[in-house]
């Protein structure tokens, strides 16, 4: 008798949602490349600010007001 082993369901991907994840991700790499940038200093500087309070590896305040760690304008 020959041992069949048991594919875990929990660890295998559709391959319909596989290829929506791929195309999604092209349709994002391209509207950026044709999309203008018009990131101010200002926002630059916060979101520089945000990526340093993230990479710190301490965890976010939670009893801080709405706005602390990134405050612009969408």
């Amino acid at each position: 008798m020959t041992h069949m082993p048991l594919i875990d369901n929990a660890h295998t991907i559709p391959a319909r949602g596989h290829l929506d994840s791929f195309r999604t991700a092209r349709d994002a790499r391209t509207h950026a490349s044709v999309a203008q940038n018009r990131e101010t200093a200002e926002v630059r500087t916060a979101r520089v600010r945000l990526d340093r309070v993230l990479d710190s590896g301490r965890e976010m305040r939670t009893d801080v007001p709405r706005g602390y760690y990134l405050n612009i304008q969408v």
